[in-house]
């Protein structure tokens, strides 16, 4: 190899990282949707275990459904697609829901939810950073037997108590029994 096709392959590499610099820099930016994400990046309420399990009791005399996921989390991203369409078609109407994410870059969640077109349906509330031990124990105090492991669907009572829980992933149908067995209990 010659010393001028060497030093051609040497500048085409670097031009070549240059634009793989620019293109990894401009990209959040080339979103269709950045203003909408900026705008759900700042509504996110970040809770601590105790203020999540207050949220758990209701006002309006309704059980609470508790979601704790995360965007990352593949498992998540196979359930939260089933329990939104529950949520669609009116099938959990007789719970409020609270969805819990344990993400710690608040931009990347706003943009999945965005994208999956979940942020009218999906609460805003972030687990505060190292929380998660704290919320294991806020939720053993209900009943619940929450290991720290995502996904999570929890349900309780209006005043906290907890009538049952999935731990992983649970499928459409499942989770559409589970909810009809308990709201039928609650009657």
């Amino acid at each position: 190899m010659t010393r001028k096709e060497l030093h051609f392959i040497l500048n085409a590499f670097v031009i070549a990282l240059v634009v793989l610099a620019v293109m990894h820099t401009v990209k959040p930016y080339l979103d269709p949707k950045v203003a909408e994400i900026a705008v759900l990046e700042r509504q996110f309420v970040v809770m601590d275990a105790d203020r999540v399990v207050d949220k758990l009791q209701s006002l309006s005399g309704k059980p609470t459904m508790l979601v704790v996921y995360a965007s990352w989390c593949g498992y998540c991203r196979q359930m939260l697609p089933d329990i939104i369409a529950l949520m669609r078609v009116g099938a959990l109407d007789d719970f409020n829901s609270v969805f819990l994410s344990r993400d710690w870059e608040p931009k990347k969640l706003a943009a999945y939810l965005i994208h999956s077109e979940y942020e009218r349906l999906v609460t805003p509330y972030l687990l505060a950073p190292k929380n998660d031990d704290a919320l294991k124990l806020a939720l053993a105090r209900t009943g619940s037997q929450y290991s720290g492991g995502i996904p999570y669907v929890g349900y309780f009572d209006a005043s906290g108590g907890l009538l049952g829980e999935f731990h992983g992933v649970a499928g459409k149908e499942e989770l559409l029994a589970s909810t009809r067995r308990i709201a039928a209990q609650l009657r």
